[in-house]
C-alpha cells in the first residue's frame, strides 16, 4: 500500500483498476467465493431496498440455529452450504426483510416455491 489514509489509499486503488480492468473482475470474483454469506446479504439487502420494505440485518447462520437446521418447506435437514433465506410474506408482495418474515429453507426449495404462492405450513409461522 502507498500510504494509510483512506482517501489516498482509495485513489490508489481506483487507477490501479482503471489501468488493469481485468483485475477487479478476478478480486470481485475471489471475493465472492471467500464470503458467500456476504454475498447473500448484499443481493437480499439490494432487493428489499428495491421494493422499500423494512430492511433488518439477518444473518444467515443465526436463522440456521433458529430453524433448528430444518427446511421450512420440506421439513429436511439443511446444510449451511445448500442453505437459502425465504420470505414468508414475499417482498414482491408488501413482506417485511426482518427476522419475524424470514425462514431457511433449503436453495432449491426456494427456488422451486418463487413469490407466486405462501405455503399453508409457512403460514403457521406466523
Amino acid at each position: 500500500m502507498p500510504h494509510k489514509d483512506p482517501a489516498v489509499r482509495k485513489a490508489y486503488e481506483r487507477a490501479r483498476y482503471l489501468r488493469n480492468p481485468k483485475l477487479q473482475i478476478v478480486n470481485t470474483r475471489n471475493w465472492r467465493a471467500r464470503h458467500p454469506e456476504k454475498k447473500r446479504l448484499y443481493k437480499a439487502n439490494r432487493r428489499a431496498r428495491k421494493h422499500n420494505a423494512v430492511i433488518e440485518r439477518i444473518s444467515l447462520s443465526t436463522l440456521y440455529m433458529r430453524d433448528s437446521k430444518t427446511c421450512s418447506i420440506c421439513h429436511k435437514h439443511v446444510y449451511l452450504k445448500d442453505a437459502s433465506i425465504d420470505h414468508i410474506i414475499p417482498l414482491s408482495r408488501g413482506g417485511s426483510h426482518t427476522y419475524k418474515n424470514c425462514v431457511l429453507t433449503h436453495y432449491l426449495c426456494n427456488v422451486k416455491k418463487g413469490y407466486r404462492r405462501i405455503p399453508p405450513q409457512q403460514l403457521r409461522l406466523f
